[in-house]
C-alpha cells in the first residue's frame, strides 16, 4: 500500500468564513465521536519578555472573572457542558485549547464570547495568577534541559524573538492587573483570531452559528502584525534544493557549565533553519535525525553505543526564529563521547545520506504518523491550528502529506548536507569534565 498519495487521507467536510470583525472561522467535520474540539488563537505579537510574562498571566485569568461569575461559576458552567477548555499563552499567542459535548457547542460559544468581551481579571485573580506561574517557572528552570536551554538563549538572544522567550518568574511578579486588562483590550481582538472547530457537526450551520455567537467581539481591528510568507510542506521545493537556507554560522563552540546533578549530563545542541523549517525535506531529516525509534541517533547513542538516556531531534520556534534542535541526557562519564557521536553523526548525513530505502522508512513513518494523529478530533484540530494563517483548511494537509511523498533522497540528502552539518549548530553542556577537555567538531568553552 502506499502511503503518499492524497487519496490515503480524504479530505473532511469543511467550510470558513471571515466575519466583518476579522474573526476567522473554520468548520471541519469528523464525527468519530459526538464531541467538538475548540481552538482559538489570538496573536499577541509581543515585543519584550515582559509582555510575555503579561500574556502568560492573562491566560490564566481569562476565564476567572466575568459580571456576575467568579471563577468557580465559570468552571462549574463549564463542566455541566462537559467542556474542558485552557487557555495557553506560548509563542506570541493565545489558544483556548478544549473540547466540548456536540449538544454543548452552542452555549460554550456565548461563554467563551462572553470572556472575549468582558473578562475582569479581578485583581486578587492576578495576584493567585502570578504565584502560581512564578512557581510553575522556577521549578521548571530547576530542571537540566530548561537551565540549557536559558543558558543557550543568552548565545543566540540577538536572534531570539520575543515570543519565543519564556518569562521569568521576576517579570511574572511584575504584572499588575491593569497591565493585563490594557493588554487585553489592545491584542485581544477578532481580528487577531483564528477559530477552528473540528467534531460532530455541520460545517455550514457550525460556521453561521459561531458567527452570530462572536459578531459582537470587537475592538480595534489591527490585524497581525504582516510576516514574510513561510513556505510550508505544500511548498514543495525541486529535487536538491532548499527553501530560503540560511549561511551557515562561522562559529561551532559548544559552552560548557556545571550540572545540576552530580552524576549526570545534559546537552542541547541548536542550529537556525528560518523558513526551511516548514518545508518537508527537513521535517524528514529532523526525523531521520533523531525524531523516532529507527532514527540514527538512536540507533547509534541507545541501540550501538548505550551513550545516552534519552536524544531527540526537534524543529522548534516558527518563522525567521525556527531551529532544530537535538537534546540527550547521559551519565556524566559518557559526556565527552556523546558529544562526538552526535557530531559524528551530523556530518555523516552529509557524507553518507539517506538512500532511497531509508528515505523511504522515514517517508512511510512521517506519513502513517499524520494520518493518525488526524484520525481523532483532537489531532486534527491541532494540526490545522499549527497551519500558518493562509493555509489553515483541511486540503493543506493533504497537499503536505502529498509534499512529504514526493520528497525523494537527492533532495532529503541536499537539506542534511546544507542544513545539519555540525558547523551549523551552537550548544551548551552541562556537565563536569575533566582538563583539559576536547571535541572533534565544536570548540568548548568552559568559561
Amino acid at each position: 500500500m502506499t502511503l503518499s498519495t492524497t487519496a490515503s487521507w480524504p479530505v473532511p467536510p469543511a467550510a470558513d468564513a471571515v466575519l466583518s470583525n476579522g474573526l476567522r472561522i473554520l468548520a471541519v467535520r469528523l464525527p468519530t465521536v459526538p464531541r467538538v474540539e475548540l481552538r482559538l488563537t489570538v496573536d499577541l505579537d509581543p515585543v519584550t519578555p515582559a509582555d510575555s510574562a503579561r500574556a502568560a498571566v492573562l491566560a490564566v485569568t481569562l476565564l476567572r472573572g466575568l459580571p456576575g461569575l467568579d471563577r468557580r461559576d465559570v468552571m462549574t458552567a463549564l463542566g455541566r457542558l462537559g467542556c474542558d477548555l485552557v487557555p495557553l499563552s506560548h509563542h506570541g499567542r493565545l489558544t483556548l485549547r478544549g473540547g466540548v459535548l456536540a449538544d454543548g457547542l452552542p452555549p460554550l460559544l456565548r461563554l467563551l464570547a462572553r470572556a472575549l468581551t468582558e473578562a475582569t481579571h479581578p485583581d486578587h485573580e492576578v495576584k493567585a495568577a502570578r504565584t502560581l506561574l512564578g512557581g510553575q517557572l522556577a521549578l521548571a528552570r530547576a530542571t537540566p534541559a530548561a537551565t540549557a536551554r536559558a543558558l543557550l538563549l543568552r548565545r543566540t538572544r540577538d536572534d531570539e524573538p520575543a515570543r519565543q522567550a519564556v518569562p521569568d518568574p521576576r517579570q511574572i511578579a511584575d504584572v499588575s492587573a491593569d497591565q493585563v486588562r490594557r493588554l487585553h483590550a489592545t491584542r485581544i481582538t477578532p481580528a487577531r483570531g483564528t477559530l477552528v472547530l473540528v467534531g460532530d457537526l455541520d460545517p455550514d450551520a457550525t460556521v453561521r452559528a459561531a458567527g452570530r455567537a462572536l459578531a459582537d467581539w470587537s475592538g480595534a481591528c489591527d490585524p497581525a502584525p504582516a510576516t514574510t510568507h513561510t513556505p510550508t510542506a505544500c511548498d514543495h521545493p525541486r529535487p536538491g534544493a532548499t527553501a530560503d537556507t540560511p549561511s551557515p554560522s562561522p562559529l561551532s563552540t559548544l559552552s560548557v557549565h556545571p550540572p545540576l546533578r552530580d552524576g549526570a549530563a545534559h546537552l542541547v545542541l541548536s542550529a537556525p533553519v528560518g523558513a526551511a523549517a516548514e518545508t518537508p525535506a527537513l521535517h524528514l531529516a529532523c526525523l531521520l535525525l533523531g525524531g523516532f525509534p529507527g532514527s540514527r541517533l538512536h540507533r547509534r547513542l541507545r541501540d550501538r553505543d548505550a551513550l545516552a538516556y534519552t536524544v531527540r531531534a526537534s524543529l522548534d520556534g516558527e518563522g525567521d526564529g525556527a531551529r532544530i534542535t537535538v537534546q540527550a541526557d547521559a551519565s556524566a562519564s559518557a559526556a565527552l563521547p556523546l558529544v562526538d557521536a552526535i557530531g559524528d553523526e551530523l556530518a555523516l548525513l552529509a557524507a553518507d545520506p539517506p538512500g532511497a530505502r531509508e528515505t523511504g522508512a522515514v517517508r512511510d513513518h512521517a506519513i502513517g504518523g499524520a494520518r493518525i494523529a488526524w484520525s481523532a478530533q483532537s489531532g486534527l484540530a491541532d494540526a490545522l491550528t499549527a497551519l500558518p494563517a493562509g493555509h489553515r483548511r483541511p486540503a493543506a494537509l493533504a497537499d503536505r502529506l502529498d509534499a512529504l511523498g514526493r520528497t525523494d533522497e537527492r533532495t532529503l540528502a541536499a537539506v542534511c548536507r546544507d542544513l545539519l552539518h555540525p558547523s551549523r549548530f551552537t550548544g551548551v553542556l552541562l556537565a563536569g569534565l575533566p582538563a583539559p577537555a576536547t571535541a572533534r567538531h565544536w570548540r568548548l568553552d568552559t568559561t
